[in-house]
């Protein structure tokens, strides 16, 4: 067109259309004339230099130019490739296509009937072509599966161009593919069969590749017969196919009867197996491998070697009930290499007579899963098995490409990038070093050892906080030329944690191919000989969710016979797999609430190869102490909590939720190994091994954080605390527990966070005392001094607590056990103190400490002195425990059952307190505002209608400040859905009738609308109606002049919506008396989750509410409070019914 184009502007007197037809007819006898090729010529030159020239192809032109002025060009050929299968008998037909510029040269020299190599071949000039395969030639019938050869033809165009059609004769087959993609699990394609059988033969082929997993070792493959166990090592036969053997998994070991059965392996080769069994042989296994006797004939099967074997009938009572093919483990996936399987025969008797399942997998489409006839299988599917690789180079993969670092840290990070390529000397990244990225300096060697330095000092990193996050995203490359990305996560460090929110790790199981699980590898600070395990958990109910949860312990096995516990957490109660004995009733069990669950293990002696000793505890209940009676040997190497199983999914809303995780290396709790309080995440950041800032193992699965209502504690806003002071020169502050007829305690453990304030606010130190029956310090257990900058001990005072970490205004976290020898008290205890984790050595007090420990003191200045108010010493999270690891409680308190100002003294008849305890009373964190409407924590006014005698409402009478002639409520009000409870709320302003017919308001609150008593024909269409969410509601009324013999003037604003100022026409006459929120009717019920919600509640005395007369925002109450008469601390009216306080979640 270009061309065209250029000859149209060289020519001032033709048109485009003249010229090209009258070049058509100069080309009708196939050849331009001069005048026409000098004029193409100048419009090639011309276009050189023309303003389109940049956008033109010069090499497509001067192609064009050739043809113009007849010089040949060679003929391009497509279509020169087919296959055919080596057994087809019909023709095989196709087209090659030939394109030439130079004129009449664009056809095929025709052949017919032409042998081949391998068969007979004709084309026409046209490109149609033919080919019969001939299928008796030797190389064509002995294909192997998957094996191919070509049939080269050699064609040619008129012009003499050459080219070869190439016709592939294969013999390809679909068969089941097993791979191993999922890091977590195994690849399988599962069998179970119907009926059981005692007696019978398998014969499948299978072919293995090469397996290079991703920690750069290959993987082997598996073909296992079941029995009632799911064990392997419990199977009947479990023939492991490795890099270059077959090996009958464990008769390797020394246990086993007979000797090592095993035989030569190569990769990428079939092989035909035969596997023949009779429960009723002493040699049950007979196994051939392409013909050959494996082993040199029957033998046993090697679970005989188990530890838990008694006889043949404990698994095989039924013989073979599941045939298995596996590939990979369970903590590695295999990028390159799979399991083919095909021809799969089963029979019922031993000589393959009596045919039960076959499958060639001829029947499926490609691609299809296997799961509907081989259920629980994983990364199994139907393919074309054709051994015809590519030639290409093939990318290389990489693997943990992933880093982590927070905000203020300026140490340089070092991790490994690994890379995996099958081609040799592939596996190798190119060297980058000391290069800037985004917000750091990296380097990396070949061997995939990587260094990042971040850079602290940058403005973006320096103004990160808790909760902000950023990646910084380096690219690196294989020596092949793979790219990757290697994404450093940058976590924000410092600022506050929102108020009232908390940080959870949540567990479903919504995949059929793998339980629901968060689990962490102790690695190099395992296996474990002794340890505990402390978690909050919560469950839901099975509604919810229908399945068990699982607290597990494993040892390197990773399986639950070689767990050292496995807890079974149902929706109602508990249960303990090994020993299944274990009565566990109990132990108390809430839903939807996290328990806090303790677990010790210890090995007799430290000898990890006999069972450990095991306790649980369960919100300070335990079990006494039982030994596993499976193979839990070897120690603790991995800590999981595991919700639902393998084959089975659970909706979404079956959650398992954890907080507090921490596992120790003892059983007191002392030396802390790992632990997580889930608060450094984002909300919504898997907890798997995709996540660079998640610490745990590739088991891993649907675990994730959420955010959830602040779970309180010391630190958080509004939670509630023990504040002592000392300003009465008579007495020392103090709050004293006596332990009663729970103590004395002959051993125990305190643990308590103790917050200690400056000096300069109030000079006085603290103490946490353990005292005997004697009460003084001559007799204490223990008397840890706390100043405000150091700690200190009373006896012995040569104690070095110079370790330990003192912080001021904040709380620390103390753990004191005392344990006396033998449990004789008249001996000295041996005592050990915890600050924040950090632990002294044990120590005996050299005083009088004898007869146990009967009173827990916390104490703050002295007898005679005095200090300034504002000198505090603050306690919370008390737990006093009858052990020294904790397992059992005889005391907690968390003072949030208190109102704020309680005294904890004999004063107040809630308080447990000892009469010695002496200004202590309840104090509340700062910033203790839930947040009002809407937020986790806030206390609410909940009315319901669940009693036919009368209306649910919350009434208050203005008393003296009534009547009013003008006023206004503001008010936050909630409703649910009517499915949840059907019934109408009403805010209602009556006068001293109260009665409909007198009130000066009526305002109707439906599940989808509102509604005006009187008058009736209000339209409240325009006000905004939300279901489940708080709306903000202000109503003004005003008698004209002040006359209350007058009928008022109202109005009704909803979220900032407003009505137009209307007036009642009933008897709303004399002024506003009582303002009420009523829920259902006098004669009705509705269920008790039909819910009127109230908050904020403000009433004033003029339009503008400048006066108010009386408001509650309902945090003054304890959660459940009852707003009727029957709380003296109650203001609202006799009329109100079936109105308790509420948090929100």
């Amino acid at each position: 067109l270009a061309l065209i184009s250029q000859l149209d502007a060289n020519d001032a007197v033709a048109s485009a259309a003249e010229i090209v037809t009258n070049l058509a007819t100069d080309l009708a006898d196939g050849t331009f004339s001069q005048s026409s090729l000098d004029n193409f010529n100048a419009a090639v030159v011309d276009l050189g230099s023309s303003a389109v020239a940049g956008n033109l192809d010069s090499e497509a032109l001067s192609v064009v130019e050739s043809a113009i002025n007849n010089v040949p060009e060679p003929a391009v050929f497509d279509g020169l490739s087919a296959t055919i299968p080596n057994d087809q008998t019909d023709a095989l037909t196709g087209n090659v296509t030939v394109t030439d510029v130079n004129f009449g040269e664009d056809k095929v020299v025709a052949q017919t009937d032409a042998q081949t190599t391998y068969g007979t071949f004709s084309i026409d000039e046209d490109g149609a072509w033919t080919y019969t395969l001939n299928t008796t030639d030797p190389a064509v019938a002995g294909l192997e599966v998957g094996a191919s050869v070509n049939d080269i033809i050699a064609l040619s165009s008129v012009d003499g161009t050459a080219a070869n059609l190439v016709i592939r004769i294969t013999a390809l087959t679909q068969v089941a593919e097993i791979t191993n993609t999922i890091n977590g699990d195994t690849g399988e394609l599962r069998l179970n069969l119907d009926p059981h059988l005692l007696q019978g033969k398998l014969s499948f082929s299978f072919l293995k590749t090469e397996a290079l997993a991703d920690d750069g070792s290959n993987k082997d493959a598996y073909i296992t017969l079941y029995g009632s166990s799911g064990s392997s090592s419990e199977s009947l036969v479990d023939l492991r196919i490795q890099t270059d053997r077959f090996l009958v998994r464990n008769t390797d070991s020394s246990a086993y009867p007979g000797g090592i059965i095993e035989a030569p392996f190569a990769p990428n080769e079939w092989y035909d197996i035969e596997i023949m069994w009779d429960m009723s042989e002493a040699n049950q296994i007979t196994i051939l491998i392409n013909g050959e006797v494996l082993g040199g004939g029957p033998f046993s099967t090697a679970a005989v070697v188990d530890p838990d074997f008694v006889d043949l009938d404990q698994w095989f009572s039924e013989g073979v009930e599941r045939v298995q093919w596996r590939f990979g483990d369970n903590g590695t996936t295999i990028p390159f290499g799979s399991y083919f399987v095909d021809n799969v025969l089963i029979y019922s008797d031993t000589a393959g007579t009596t045919l039960q399942f076959q499958d060639d997998f001829e029947g499926y489409f490609v691609g299809d899963s296997l799961a509907p006839t081989y259920p629980d299988s994983v990364d199994a599917f139907v393919e074309v098995y054709d051994a015809g690789a590519s030639t290409e180079n093939t990318p290389a993969a990489f693997f943990n490409l992933v880093g982590a670092v927070n905000s203020d840290s300026a140490e340089t990070i070092m991790d490994m990038v690994t890379v995996i390529d099958p081609d040799e000397g592939e596996d190798l990244i190119v060297e980058q070093s000391a290069v800037t990225t985004e917000y750091g300096t990296f380097s990396i060697l070949s061997s995939g050892t990587w260094e990042y330095t971040l850079d602290t000092t940058n403005p973006t990193i320096a103004a990160m906080v808790q909760g902000d996050r950023l990646t910084d995203t380096i690219q690196i490359s294989s020596v092949d030329g793979t790219t990757a990305e290697l994404v450093i996560t940058i976590n924000g460090v410092g600022g506050a944690a929102p108020a009232g929110e908390n940080k959870v790790a949540v567990i479903v199981d919504t995949l059929d191919t793998d339980t629901g699980e968060l689990r962490y590898a102790l690695d190099a600070d395992g296996p474990l000989a002794a340890g505990r395990v402390e978690l909050k958990i919560m469950r839901l109910d099975d509604d919810l969710g229908n399945g068990d949860a699982f607290i597990t312990l494993f040892n390197s096995n990773t399986n639950n016979d070689g767990a050292i516990l496995d807890f079974r957490i149902r929706d109602d109660s508990f249960g303990v797999r090994s020993p299944g004995s274990i009565d566990t009733s109990t132990l108390p069990h809430t839903l939807d609430a996290f328990m806090d669950v303790r677990i010790t293990w210890e090995y007799p002696g430290g000898s990890t190869s006999v069972n450990p000793e095991v306790t649980i505890s369960v919100d300070g209940v335990s079990l006494p102490p039982f030994t596993p009676d499976n193979n839990s040997i070897g120690g603790v190497t991995h800590v999981a909590v595991r919700f639902g199983d393998n084959g089975g999914v659970r909706e979404a809303t079956g959650k398992v939720s954890v907080d507090d995780l921490a596992i120790y290396s003892d059983t007191a709790g002392f030396t802390e190994v790992f632990s997580d309080d889930f608060e450094s995440y984002l909300d919504g950041d898997s907890l798997d091994t995709d996540n660079a800032a998640s610490p745990y193992n590739s088991s891993t699965s649907e675990a994730t954080v959420e955010t959830i209502a602040g779970a309180g504690g010391p630190g958080t806003p509004g939670n509630k605390l023990a504040e002592i002071v000392d300003t009465l020169d008579t007495d020392t502050g103090e709050l004293r527990y006596a332990l009663g007829s729970d103590g004395p305690l002959a051993a125990g453990r305190l643990e308590v966070a103790v917050k200690r304030l400056d000096d300069d606010l109030g000079n006085g130190d603290a103490f946490i005392t353990l005292f005997n029956s004697d009460t003084n310090n001559a007799g204490a257990i223990l008397d840890l001094r706390i100043r405000d900058d150091s700690f200190g001990v009373r006896n012995p005072s040569s104690t070095d607590t110079s370790t330990l970490p003192h912080t001021l205004d904040a709380f620390m976290d103390v753990l004191i056990t005392w344990e006396y020898p033998g449990g004789d008290t008249a001996l000295a205890p041996l005592v050990t103190i915890s600050v924040d984790g950090v632990s002294l050595a044990p120590i005996t007090p050299d005083n009088s400490p004898f007869g146990g420990v009967t009173h827990v003191a916390f104490r703050f200045g002295d007898n005679g002195g005095v200090r300034e108010a504002t000198g505090i010493f603050s306690v919370d999270d008390l737990a006093i425990y009858s052990d020294t690891d904790g397992m059992t409680r005889v005391f907690g308190d968390d003072f949030e059952s208190y109102l704020e100002g309680d005294s904890l003294d004999t004063d107040n008849a809630a308080s447990p307190y000892n009469s010695s305890t002496s200004e202590a009373t309840v104090g509340a964190e700062e910033g203790g505002a839930a947040g009002g409407p809407g937020t986790p924590g806030n206390k609410i006014a909940e009315i319901v209608d669940t009693l036919d005698t009368d209306t649910g409402e919350l009434r208050y009478a203005l008393g003296t400040d009534g009547p009013l002639a003008a006023g206004r409520v503001a008010v936050s009000v909630k409703r649910l859905d009517d499915t949840l409870g059907d019934g109408d709320a009403f805010i209602t302003l009556f006068n001293s009738d109260t009665n409909n017919a007198g009130a000066i308001l009526d305002f109707r609150i439906r599940d989808d609308s509102f509604g005006v008593r009187n008058p009736s024909s209000i339209d409240t269409s325009t006000l905004p109606h939300m279901l489940d969410v708080f709306m903000d509601v202000a109503i003004t009324w005003e008698y004209p002049g002040g006359d209350t013999a007058l009928a008022p003037s109202v109005t009704i604003t909803v979220d900032g919506v407003s009505l137009a100022p209307f007036t009642p026409d009933n008897s709303p006459f004399g002024g506003v008396t009582h303002v009420a929120f009523r829920f259902g009717d006098n004669g009705g019920v509705r269920a008790a989750t039909g819910i009127f919600s109230v908050d904020e509640l403000a009433i004033y005395s003029d339009t503008a509410g400048t006066t108010e007369v009386f408001a509650d925002d309902f945090e003054s109450y304890l959660d459940g409070d009852s707003l009727d008469t029957d709380n003296a601390a109650s203001p609202y009216n006799s009329s109100t019914s079936e109105a308790t306080v509420g948090v929100e979640e």
